[in-house]
């Protein structure tokens, strides 16, 4: 292989990588605008760092969803795949009031809050839908997931899994629990790190009417 053919090789592998780059940045949803969307008081619990699994900060000892912001973000369609395997799009929640929960079996503050989720999502009927998205990284298998699951009789409609963690990443999730509400056109209005009750969950669904 001549040099020149071997200097048009090497541009073309540059642009694909900077496409591929480009793809990535663009998916994300910008760390600025999500601290926009966190509520602020002093009544909220604790959550865990995800250090080494996503990126992002979060102060998750003062919030708590009491008010919604006017400003919103439009929801990445990430890919998350079922307990069988099967890849789901985030898009394809659309058209219904939508909780998502962002977890890990080795949390503590997510398995304290797990029963009151499993209670709202008994609950939610035609009104909204919870999504429980399982961290897989660091400490994390979906095997000790689902054996956490099992061994403490929780069931959900909708338990998804961050296989590639695309979807920690598009919403810099750096600490968990972190609960996100979701319109019916996939806006996000609340980005709420840190451990929730089930009336503050309640309250937080409000402001998505």
């Amino acid at each position: 292989m001549n040099s020149k053919i071997k200097a048009v090789l090497a541009v073309v592998a540059f642009i694909v990588v900077l496409g591929g780059l480009k793809f990535f940045y663009d998916a994300r949803v910008d760390e600025g605008n999500l601290d926009k969307l966190v509520q602020s008081t002093d009544a909220q619990g604790d959550s865990e760092s995800t250090t080494g699994i996503a990126t992002g900060d979060s102060d998750a000892n003062s919030k708590d969803p009491g008010k919604s912001n006017p400003d919103t973000v439009p929801l990445p369609d990430a890919t998350l795949y079922t307990s069988s395997g099967d890849s789901v799009k985030l898009s394809s929640f659309k058209g219904k009031k939508t909780i998502i929960n962002a977890w890990a079996s080795w949390c503590g503050p997510c398995k304290a809050e797990m029963p009151d989720f499993e209670e709202l999502d008994e609950a939610a009927g035609d009104e909204y839908q919870i999504l429980m998205v399982n961290i897989i990284g660091g400490r994390e298998t979906k095997e000790l997931a689902e054996k956490f699951l099992k061994d403490n009789d929780l069931n959900f409609k909708n338990m998804l899994f961050d296989e590639d963690l695309e979807f920690s990443q598009a919403l810099q999730i750096g600490s968990i629990p972190t609960t996100i509400f979701v319109d019916e056109e996939g806006e996000i209005h609340i980005y709420q790190p840190g451990m929730l009750k089930k009336d503050q969950v309640l309250e937080g669904l409000k402001y998505l009417e």
